[in-house]
Formats: C-alpha cells, sequence, structure tokens
C-alpha cells in the first residue's frame, strides 16, 4: 500500500518527454474512523512534473489502493512516479514505457507492467556468450588470450497462447511473479467459460470487464475445486458503490461485481487469499460510467468470503444474476465481456 499521513504528502508523475499519458487512482482516506473513497483522473502530455494524488486533510490518512497509468502516444516515454513529503523526493518506480503499455499499482501487489495486449511484461531469456577473443602474444607456452564479452541479454517478447506469457515450467525454481492461469470470454450470453487450472495459487488476482448488458443483470464471480455451482449459498460480499453503504450480499453463490442494476460497462479487480486450509477472503475494487469524459467513473469496492476451507479453488466462472441477493440468472452479457485470472504462491 501507499500512505498519505500529512498535509505535505503526495504522489507525482515526472515525464521525460510531451508523452500522452491517462492516469488514474483510487484511494480511500480515513478520518478518525471514518472512511471515505476518492480518486482522480489525469492527463498528461508535456514533459513535467505532475501531481496524481493530493495530499490528504488534516488528520486524515490517505491510502491508495489502485493507479493506472497508460501510454496514449505512438512511441516509448520516460516515466517516473515518485513519492515527494514537501522535503524528499522518494523513486517508487521508473521505466521508459512503450506506446500503449501500461503500468498498475495495486495495495498487496505493488507494480506491475502491461503490454498493449493486457499481458504482464517479463524479462526474457539471457542472450548468447559473445565469442571468444583472440590470442594473446605468447611470451609463455601457457600464456593465454583474453576471453570476449559477454553478449547483452536479449528482452523477450510475450508470447500469446494458452497461457500467454512464461509459464511456471518455464522459470527456474527461485522464479517470482504471477502466472497467468487463464482466460473467459462471452459472447452475447449470460456465462463466460469456465477458467480452470492446476498446482498451488495461494494467492490469485482476477480482472474483469464487462462490455454491457442486453437488460438488466450484475456478473458475479464464481469460484469453486471442481466446476462452479450457479445455485450455491456459500458465498456473501459487503458493496460501497459511489459513497453510500450499501446492503450485503450474503447466502448466495459468487462475488457480485456491483449494486444497481444498470446496462452499463464495468471494470474492475479482485485480490483473494486461495490457502486451502483457510475460508476464501477477497477485497477489490471497480468503476463503471458512460464514455463522456464529462461524467466521472463511480468507484466500487468489494470484500467477500466464500466458505470453503478444505480445498483451494481451482476453478472460476463469470455468470450474469438477476440481483445481488438471490441466484436468479440475469440478462446476457454485451459480446467483449471477459475475466482474467493470475495466480501466485507466496512468491
Amino acid at each position: 500500500m501507499l500512505l498519505l499521513t500529512s498535509a505535505t504528502d503526495v504522489i507525482q508523475i515526472v515525464t521525460g518527454s510531451a508523452t500522452a499519458l491517462d492516469v488514474h487512482a483510487s484511494w480511500v482516506d480515513n478520518a478518525s474512523g471514518t472512511i471515505t473513497p476518492g480518486r482522480t483522473n489525469t492527463e498528461i502530455t508535456t514533459a513535467t512534473t505532475t501531481t496524481v494524488v493530493t495530499s490528504p486533510a488534516a488528520a486524515t490518512q490517505r491510502n491508495v489502493q489502485t493507479m493506472l497509468v497508460t501510454n496514449l502516444s505512438a512511441s516509448a516515454g520516460q516515466v517516473t512516479i515518485n513519492y515527494f513529503d514537501g522535503t524528499a523526493t522518494v523513486t517508487l518506480f521508473s521505466l521508459s514505457l512503450l506506446a500503449g503499455y501500461t503500468v498498475q499499482f495495486a495495495a498487496g501487489s505493488g507494480f506491475t507492467v502491461f503490454t498493449s495486449a493486457g499481458v504482464i511484461l517479463s524479462a526474457g531469456a539471457t542472450g548468447a556468450i559473445g565469442p571468444t577473443g583472440p590470442a594473446g602474444p605468447q611470451l609463455v607456452s601457457v600464456m593465454q588470450g583474453d576471453q570476449g564479452d559477454e553478449g547483452a541479454p536479449e528482452w523477450g517478447t510475450p508470447t500469446v497462447g494458452a497461457n500467454m506469457g512464461t509459464t511456471r515450467s518455464q522459470c527456474a525454481a527461485d522464479a517470482k511473479n504471477w502466472a497467468f492461469l487463464g482466460r473467459g470470454t462471452s459472447g452475447a450470453a449470460v456465462r463466460t467459460g469456465v477458467v480452470v487450472w492446476t498446482g498451488t495459487y495461494a494467492q490469485l488476482m482476477v480482472e474483469y470487464f464487462i462490455a454491457g448488458y442486453a437488460g438488466n443483470g450484475i456478473g458475479r464471480i464464481l469460484c469453486g475445486n471442481t466446476a462452479p455451482n450457479e445455485a450455491a449459498t456459500d458465498c456473501c460480499t459487503a458493496l460501497i458503490e459511489g459513497v453510500t453503504p450499501t446492503t450485503t450480499s450474503v447466502s448466495v453463490t459468487g462475488w457480485p461485481t456491483a449494486v444497481n442494476v444498470a446496462a452499463a460497462a464495468r471494470y474492475g479487480v479482485m485480490f483473494i487469499n486461495n490457502q486451502a486450509t483457510f475460508v476464501k477472503r477477497m477485497t477489490g475494487n471497480g468503476q463503471y460510467a458512460g464514455t463522456a469524459p464529462t461524467v466521472v467513473p463511480t468507484m466500487i469496492q468489494h470484500a467477500g468470503m466464500y466458505n470453503n476451507s478444505a480445498t483451494s479453488i481451482q476453478q472460476m466462472s463469470f455468470v450474469s444474476f438477476a440481483t445481488i441477493t438471490t441466484n436468479v440468472i440475469g440478462a446476457a452479457f454485451t459480446t467483449g465481456t471477459y475475466f482474467n485470472v493470475w495466480g501466485r504462491n507466496n512468491d
């Protein structure tokens, strides 16, 4: 997490060139126990220093939950994310952000870079060893020439395929990062395909996008060790949409992505504790809005539980329901709806 605790603490972005960036930041303020969500959307078009998360009010702590920085330009640009406390500037993350790429900060997982295709960027294999240098002067029979320089490492291009990127089996034993587990998509239907994986993943991350609905519907993320049960009563969720605390969703299947039934596009992420011997806990953030830049998105917060302490989650699906309190199927998703799942095992 990123905490702003004084009236001079801010998060700034420094652009090294006139790179067009879209920046979204979401946070929650804690003023003596009173929790208030907030967000900013910032457009950057020049080489400058821009404050993207402002200071909290007096006696208030601001907890930055999510920050997304996307390069809209046709070329790469140097982007540096700094924490400035009024005196000292500390660099949190810096890179040359390629065209169409996004760097994401998420509470609990830190900074991650996504390609324009939505694939997590990772380093490729080490380049080949350079050629051996020529033999040195033969002053004595045992004297040898210098070895040539090692070749420069090659940065791999992520491969789009069944597992979209480097698989765990291709990594060394001490490799660390999120592994892509699968993607579920939907045409004009009430449910996506089911994402199924094997192996142990103590932490899960879900990204979802709802292109819209044919009528009234609320998408839910369903999970299970086997095929998710659309009639189960093993999940509960607390949701906040906008600034109004909302009635909870209890004894239903899956975690709702919204409170209000609306045929609107929605986007969000969820993080899940998937340890097999504990009930599964989920927390996440989302948003929805129209397409006009004059209407700011409405922020959504999720906090849920799946009552299973016997097995880990190994399957997920995305289904439209009519309400957050019943298991009645809702209207079909609009074509373009999808959800992605990543996993890691305490690394």
